[in-house]
């Protein structure tokens, strides 16, 4: 059957996987599909940290998803300004007993998602309240950001605490070496860059 290009802007007798490879790349295949994911990037920390710095935004130590850097935290460069980043974080951490911690999500230097203001309190995407100290909380986050860039990102997670009492990341307090008692864990930032 021949090939015919019709006036109305269509193409009769072309065979399924007819097309010359190269024909098609990821640009045209994104055309006019919001809502596929266009690419997945994500960074795993198994180390465990302490920080014992009180009432400021810290880092948590780690790498990005090439091992590079001292900061735990994922890298994307969208593809198109026009596209979102679904940001998902599970993390572990724990404090000393009676300490406030909160964590939050970040696109660089920029806060993602956080609480209303209301007078006197502070603000975060998650926060906990330590009463034990074998406890270690996991913390599953998610935030759908709209960057307009096509630039590199770098989204992390950053956390506070009220008293300079200790912080942990995938450890718990107490940490006492037993297979029946505290669990070393793990923590996951995953970023997905989404077609508008």
């Amino acid at each position: 059957m021949p090939i015919t290009i019709n006036g109305s802007g269509t193409i009769t007798g072309l065979a399924v996987g007819g097309l010359p490879d190269g024909s098609v790349d990821a640009g045209t295949l994104a055309s006019g599909v919001g809502g596929k994911i266009l690419q997945v990037v994500q960074s795993t920390l198994t180390d465990v940290s302490v920080t014992d710095t009180a009432t400021t935004w810290l880092d948590v130590p780690g790498t990005d998803q090439a091992g590079s850097g001292s900061i735990f935290c994922v890298k994307i460069t969208p593809t198109a300004a026009t596209s979102k980043v679904l940001f998902t974080a599970t993390m572990h951490y724990a404090s000393t007993t009676n300490n406030v911690a909160g964590v939050s999500l970040y696109r660089d230097s920029t806060i993602l998602l956080q609480g209303d203001a209301s007078t006197n309190k502070f603000r975060c995407t998650s926060m906990a309240y330590e009463s034990d100290d074998n406890t270690n909380h996991k913390v599953p986050m998610q935030y759908l950001d709209s960057p307009n860039s096509t630039s590199e990102l770098t989204y992390k997670v950053m956390h506070y605490t009220y008293n300079t009492d200790d912080f942990y990341i995938n450890r718990s307090n107490r940490d006492y070496a037993g297979t029946s008692y505290d669990y070393r864990t793990a923590s996951v930032l995953t970023v997905m860059e989404v077609a508008a």
